[in-house]
């Protein structure tokens, strides 16, 4: 786009309530959205472009990048198959998947997102599993979604919270996946 606005928020951070508060400000003209946390970044120029190309050629209601292993961050209590541990192959282009796509970086067809609803914040009081919360509602609505193994991202993981805070087995995940 051609502008941006930051918007502050009180109370303490909740990725869902941020999400929510910029889906209700966006410009009714507007048909994807694109979910980018502050610690992502693309490797190539017009990535943003491919995820649009794949999603709408796909007809999917959503799409993700895949994600670059980042061995600097390390978190034993991982499951193996999570793609930020390296262990999901690599595509040559877009893989359909019932794997959540990471809410860290995700192109969203906003016509599903407007049938789909809001992030639900009580994921937000936690951390994580508000994809796993959106694609599992999106699924149920008779969605698909997928990656674009082509668009690659850096992500820096955890660097939001922090890696005690994100910790697969601490307080904070547990939360959410209880819930």
């Amino acid at each position: 786009g051609k502008s941006a606005e930051i918007i502050s928020l009180k109370g303490y951070f909740n990725y869902c309530r941020s999400i929510n508060k910029g889906l209700s400000m966006r410009n009714k003209k507007d048909k994807y959205v694109l979910f980018l946390n502050d610690d992502v970044t693309f490797t190539k120029e017009r990535d943003i472009h491919r995820l649009k190309t794949t999603l709408v050629k796909e007809g999917w209601a959503c799409v993700g990048p895949f994600i670059n292993y980042n061995p600097n961050r390390h978190d034993s209590t991982w499951p193996k198959e999570k793609s930020s541990l390296g262990f999901i192959p690599k595509s040559s282009g877009a893989i359909r998947t019932n794997l959540p796509v990471s809410g860290s970086c995700s192109l969203w067809d906003l016509e599903w997102l407007s049938r789909i609803g809001k992030l639900d914040e009580k994921f937000g009081e936690g951390w994580g599993m508000d994809e796993a919360d959106l694609c599992l509602r999106a699924i149920r609505l008779g969605a698909r979604y997928g990656r674009q193994d082509s668009v690659a991202i850096n992500h820096i993981m955890h660097a939001t919270l922090g890696e005690e805070f994100t910790r697969y087995t601490g307080p904070a995940h547990m939360k959410s996946l209880n819930y």
